[in-house]
């Protein structure tokens, strides 16, 4: 069924009517809402009043009670009585206190007086009053007994207090310490407090009533009224310390003053009501026809006539009118943005795949190619060409993984960075020895130089730090073609932050190239990608990587002159020893030659790649080491257990049994010989899962081979030595 339509004129015609009847409504029931809201605060003020004077009689009566027990145990005769363990002449005095001090003066309506041993075992109790305790186990109140029993320390010092139903009769019990620290036992002052608040009739100048839970009144008001109906009732509820609900206190206020002022003031309400709706009626037709009637009219025929495929849709819905109506504007306008934003973002990234696709594909050809040429060919006279460019194309292509890993980390915020000792010139010298040759390989020169003094270690995660200095070195060097590329190593003691500067006398940039430099997936522009390939992705790591070790990455740059890229991370904690000359970096000179190491030993490989299998054994054998291997974490752990080895190396992924499994399982069947793990996710959760299963060691793919042979001669016999 199809609904029917109506005008905008039709419809704010109808409201009106509708809001103008409402008002009319309203205002005749104004003036019981009126009178039901003054009625209910006038109750709930009572009830406040109540409360307080409540509370302050309580108070009076845990005061007075607290100077009995304080008073009576500070008499010789009864402390003498306590010592000696005198139970007649402690209650005697007990009776005779009992009358003296409450009967006489008649300030409270004394129950009882009882003595418990600081175990809150009964002692005894006054002869003379009500009798609680008819046994040693039985007890009143014990809800109040188990809260001073579960007292430690100094708290059990405390004096508390507390109400009870004891026998459908409410009682107010204070439990006041013997002994001070020495603690000997309690004393129990036991009252009535009905005593006590019925009193608060003189305090609140109205009618009083007090029952129990069960309606049963124990006191009540002579001036009381017959027909509660004609007054206004204010009932507050009297709880213990634990929510239950033992006494109820009510006032009587008589109202009838109250309720003809209330009638007079609904009159006058009704009559203003009803002017003043008819005045809002004619106002609110005259501002919706200038405000909201004509301005929507003029909105609605601009949106008929919107073309979608105009670029410009903020001057298309640019109209005068209400707040409102603005914001409609503006929502138009934001999801016009919006869908821009979203065309260009996958544009970009579209680029982005595109150029990425052509980062992959370029160093695969290379390494596809000149492998498929030494297979098909043998070894040439070129061969160690093709080998070079095997590796350097495949140390291109892991880098390139690393980068697309590590912003997928930085956009699910899972990014762990760890803080250890660095020594800082040791990282500065193996920048300069990894960048050094490259820039000269390119007719640049390299150059580090310290600003001393420099601390000689530093807190900070190396791996991360290093990767930065890598990425900015690598951009400067790859964009400069003439001049050089330096790392300016220095130490700010104001501020305890390390900064590394890497300048370059390369093609600079813009203010604008500038501005869009650290964004992912971007360049400064295309014919730069032409020119010089790359994905977008290292600056914009770097700048996120920085933040995340508690520094910045800051940039300045001219046009066809240069940059200077500035790097500045928290020092963190220093160590002792300080460099302050050039003579001092000579003791870290860094050494990035492979030695094979020669060590005899056995070793047990769990891998079930054939090709991996392959390489690493080659990697063992060149030291001279034995090795053993098995294809699955299953025959691995049949293998741990019935022979023995010197290191086990084991992949995580693998069939029938996986590698972590396959460590708990020796470890469990008591086996501790040494276990690497071998494992191309490069994760912190698999470092940490390794390390939980038994592991002693951890080595990613592809394999480092200074770090594999560092891992083999922890564990195996070294031959040279």
């Amino acid at each position: 069924m199809k609904l029917p339509v109506f005008s905008i004129r039709t419809i704010l015609g109808f409201i009106i009517s509708l809001m103008g009847l409402l008002a009319l409504v309203l205002a005749l029931l104004s003036g019981s809402i009126h009178r039901d809201l003054v009625l209910n605060n006038q109750k709930i003020m009572m009830q406040e009043m109540i409360s307080i004077a409540v509370n302050e009689r309580l108070k009076d009566l845990k005061d007075v009670s607290r100077d009995l027990g304080l008073a009576l145990q500070s008499t010789a005769a009864f402390q003498k009585a306590l010592k000696i363990n005198d139970k007649q002449s402690l209650i005697n005095l007990f009776n005779n206190q009992f009358n003296q001090y409450f009967v006489t003066a008649g300030v409270i309506n004394l129950e009882q007086l009882v003595l418990l041993d600081k175990n809150f075992s009964m002692m005894l109790e006054s002869t003379d009053g009500s009798v609680f305790y008819k046994s040693q186990k039985n007890t009143f109140c014990p809800k109040l007994v188990k809260r001073a029993r579960l007292r430690t320390g100094s708290q059990r010092m405390e004096i508390i207090q507390d109400l009870c139903l004891y026998n459908n009769k409410p009682i107010n019990v204070v439990v006041v310490p013997v002994g001070g620290l020495r603690l000997k036992g309690y004393i129990i002052i036991v009252t009535d407090p009905s005593h006590n608040l019925a009193a608060l009739e003189t305090n609140l100048g109205m009618p009083l009533k007090l029952y129990l839970k069960n309606d049963k009144t124990i006191f009540q008001s002579l001036k009381w009224p017959v027909d509660e109906n004609r007054s206004l009732i204010s009932k507050y509820p009297l709880k213990t310390s634990s929510g239950l609900h033992i006494l109820s206190i009510s006032t009587a206020q008589n109202i009838s003053k109250l309720s003809k002022s209330l009638q007079q003031a609904r009159l006058k309400v009704l009559l203003v009501t009803g002017i003043g709706t008819l005045f809002i009626i004619g106002l609110s037709i005259f501002i919706m026809r200038r405000t909201f009637i004509t301005p929507l009219r003029k909105l609605t025929y601009k949106l008929r006539h919107f073309d979608s495929r105009h670029p410009d849709m903020v001057e298309q819905l640019d109209v005068s009118g209400t707040k409102e109506i603005h914001e409609i504007c503006e929502g138009f306008n934001d999801m016009s943005s919006a869908q821009y934003k979203a065309q260009k973002s996958d544009q970009q990234k579209s680029k982005f795949l595109a150029n990425m696709s052509h980062e992959i594909r370029t160093p695969l050809t290379a390494i596809i190619g000149f492998s498929e040429m030494l297979y098909q060919n043998g070894k040439t006279k070129d061969w160690k060409l093709f080998l070079e460019s095997i590796i350097r194309n495949g140390k291109h292509l892991h880098q390139l993984i690393n980068d697309i890993l590590d912003v997928s980390k930085i956009e699910a915020n899972q990014l762990s960075i760890e803080e250890i000792s660095v020594p800082v010139c040791n990282l500065s010298l193996e920048i300069d020895s990894l960048m050094g040759k490259k820039a000269r390989d390119k007719g640049l020169k390299f150059e580090v130089t310290f600003n001393f003094p420099i601390p000689e270690l530093i807190t900070t995660d190396p791996t991360r730090l290093k990767q930065i200095l890598l990425n900015l070195c690598s951009n400067a060097i790859k964009f400069t073609e003439v001049g050089s590329v330096g790392l300016d190593v220095s130490y700010d003691s104001k501020t305890n932050d390390m900064k590394f500067l890497v300048k370059d006398s390369g093609i600079g940039m813009s203010s604008e190239h500038m501005s869009a430099l650290f964004k992912p997936f971007k360049q400064a522009d295309l014919s730069t990608t032409r020119k010089y390939g790359g994905t977008g992705l290292g600056l914009y790591i770097s700048k996120q990587l920085s933040e995340k070790l508690g520094g910045h990455l800051k940039v300045t740059s001219m046009l066809n002159v240069g940059s200077l890229f500035e790097v500045t991370v928290p020092a963190g904690e220093t160590g002792e020893y300080w460099i302050n000359s050039e003579d001092d970096t000579s003791l870290f000179a860094n050494d990035n030659e492979i030695t094979i190491p020669k060590l005899e030993g056995k070793i047990l490989l769990a891998e079930d790649d054939l090709d991996n299998q392959k390489l690493i054994t080659l990697y063992i054998e060149n030291t001279g080491a034995g090795v053993e291997i098995v294809g699955n974490g299953k025959l691995a752990v049949e293998k741990g257990k019935t022979e023995s080895f010197d290191l086990i190396l084991m992949d995580m992924q693998m069939p029938e049994m996986g590698g972590i499994e396959a460590i708990e399982k020796l470890r469990e069947a008591n086996c501790t010989t040494p276990i690497a793990t071998l494992t191309a996710n490069a994760m912190k959760e698999d470092t940490l899962k390794s390390k939980g299963a038994g592991a002693n060691g951890f080595i990613t793919k592809p394999i480092d081979q200074k770090e594999f042979y560092s891992i083999l001669k922890k564990y195996l016999s070294d031959t040279d030595k």
